[in-house]
């Protein structure tokens, strides 16, 4: 009796689920999340759920039969940025028995091919500060780490808020040019490898994705008394439920304009975030950050680090 064994990378079909979801359980303290997102990722216009299998053949020679099976062993997904110049890479996740195979750098490999595909520059992806295995895997393939980002959950509070002078607003259109100017010049957006983020996925702020949020009502600046912007917030909240600060910003020596933006933004009526709602903030790693979410109530903080590389 002799077998051949084959590793396959392919498009994942919707009877990969149950099998994936198997292995797909406590890769975390808390369990995992792909069972939330596997369906919004199958069906994911514009991205690839890819599925790892190792195909087996088992034969005799004497009588020339063989019996095909495969074993589904791994599972990522990839997404095309909204500027369709990158793509983003996430949901690595490999059956514990198959790790250290390779299978990892074969569906990373896979998902560069969807980016070549679709005319993209360059790729993204986010691991934890503590996971080494996963920076290494990274750096293994070409990734170079471009910023850290601190990852802040807690609960809305009671907070007053006075603004001392400070006047805070939601921007408008006719805003873009400054904001992008102070951006530019800000030694965070420097920090946060000029990105933003977007239901777990870190998007290039460029000029027209500023010009796109602002549109959208979720800009927010902080002006001094002559009118000059001293600090940015980026927030959303999806499906009218999840509320989280998708970029924060000032100047380091403007602590007290970042709690008053912080605390404007979690008490906007339009949001209507209620008391002990669930916030997320997400900033890039500065260490004045720190003082400001403890003020409000949140110590719950993890770190990511955003790596990139070109296609």
């Amino acid at each position: 009796m002799d077998y051949d064994i084959l590793l396959k990378i392919r498009r994942a079909q919707q009877n990969d689920k149950d099998e994936v979801l198997k292995f797909c359980v406590n890769t975390f303290d808390w369990g995992d999340y792909i069972h939330h997102v596997w369906d919004s990722w199958y069906s994911d216009p514009n991205g690839q759920l890819i599925i790892a299998e190792y195909e087996s053949e088992e034969y005799t020679k004497q009588l020339n039969t063989g019996r095909k099976s495969s074993t589904t062993v791994a599972v990522s997904h990839v997404h095309l940025c909204p500027n369709r110049k990158m793509i983003w890479l996430e949901g690595i996740r490999i059956r514990s028995d198959y790790r250290r195979r390779h299978v990892a750098t074969e569906l990373i490999k896979k998902m560069l091919e969807y980016g070549i595909e679709q005319g993209t520059e360059e790729s993204a992806a986010i691991v934890s500060a503590s996971n080494v295995r996963s920076q290494l895997l990274m750096q293994s393939n070409g990734f170079v780490k471009v910023s850290k980002w601190n990852y802040f959950s807690g609960y809305k509070t009671h907070n007053s808020l006075s603004t001392n002078g400070t006047k805070i607003r939601i921007a408008d259109l006719e805003d873009s040019n400054s904001i992008f100017k102070y951006l530019k010049s800000s030694e965070i957006f420097k920090l946060s490898g000029e990105s933003y983020v977007d239901m777990w996925r870190w998007y290039p702020l460029d000029f027209t994705t500023l010009h796109h949020l602002i549109a959208n009502k979720i800009v927010l600046v902080a002006e001094s008394v002559d009118s000059t912007i001293i600090g940015v917030v980026v927030v959303n909240k999806y499906d009218g439920e999840q509320f989280q600060i998708l970029y924060l910003d000032t100047n380091a020596n403007q602590l007290s304009v970042l709690k008053h933006l912080v605390i404007y933004a979690v008490n906007l009526d339009y949001l209507k975030i209620k008391e002990h709602e669930r916030l997320q903030i997400f900033s890039p790693k500065v260490p004045f950050v720190h003082s400001v979410m403890k003020y409000i109530g949140i110590n719950q903080c993890e770190e990511f680090l955003l790596y990139k590389r070109k296609i």
